[in-house]
């Protein structure tokens, strides 16, 4: 199920002139910067320099988490300042066993040495910050390598959870990270997250599969009581597999971005 929304009131971006720091927390971001959306009770905000559109997005309920620790957060940025997906940047925490940070950072860095990878091997798996760029249909682009990255935190309180996001503002090329928008010009974000990756649909369909199996080989002759209860129950089973998908959200927002005072 998809839930998209559009906030009525537009979030105007306070000027700073020092960076966010980017931890997951609410230290630079006062009480009174926070605008809250009813609908999914989520709190959010947004600062700028002239190097960097910082966000904050903190849900209040567990409920409207959905997914997200698999689907991660999606930022679509709309210059044009129009609904509609223009490109994203994909925000996700990916939980990586030992040897698979190991492969991570040698394909970022090159070969470790021995004694890199023993420390590594000290803990039995990471959090690492996964980040990327989608088109308008949700397909992840290679990012330039002259590229200015991206960055984000997320971290969960007794209360709440807050994820915290950095992104540049000049976009140079399409295979940058950007808003593509100037200091003082409006530009329009949209925060998308749940709903299913493509891992989970391809393991629920084969979950729906093999109940239709088990629920054809269960029908046995005409007039058999049991093997048609076995059948009704499967088919109940596969409707439910249907309609307790995660829910999709998505929250549209117009940003002003602040000019140097």
């Amino acid at each position: 199920m998809f839930t998209p929304a559009l906030a009525k009131e537009e979030a105007v971006s306070g000027w700073i002139d020092t960076p966010v720091k980017i931890d997951g927390s609410e230290q630079d971001w006062a009480e009174e910067n926070l605008i809250h959306f009813k609908k999914f009770d989520v709190d959010y905000a947004f600062k700028n320099d002239g190097n960097y559109l910082f966000s904050v997005f903190i849900f209040r309920d567990p409920e409207y988490l959905s997914s997200i620790r698999q689907t991660g957060m999606t930022l679509w940025l709309n210059p044009e300042g129009k609904k509609k997906k223009y490109y994203g940047i994909r925000f996700q925490q990916l939980i990586l066993t030992a040897e698979k940070y190991i492969q991570l950072l040698e394909s970022q860095q090159g070969s470790l040495t021995e004694q890199q990878k023993q420390q590594i091997r000290s803990k039995k798996q990471y959090s690492v910050p996964n980040i990327f760029i989608v088109d308008k249909d949700g397909k992840a682009v290679n990012a330039s390598a002259e590229s200015k990255a991206a960055a984000f935190r997320t971290a969960q309180y007794q209360d709440r959870v807050v994820y915290e996001f950095a992104v540049p503002i000049a976009r140079p090329s399409d295979t940058s990270f950007g808003i593509g928008a100037q200091p003082g010009q409006s530009v329009k974000v949209a925060f998308e997250w749940g709903g299913m990756t493509e891992q989970m649909k391809q393991a629920r369909l084969s979950r729906m599969g093999q109940m239709s199996t088990r629920a054809g080989s269960s029908a046995g002759n005409v007039g058999d009581v049991r093997g048609e209860r076995r059948v009704r129950s499967g088919s109940s089973s596969l409707a439910a597999l249907r309609r307790n998908a995660p829910k999709q959200y998505c929250l549209w927002v117009d940003v002003a971005l602040a000019e140097s005072k």
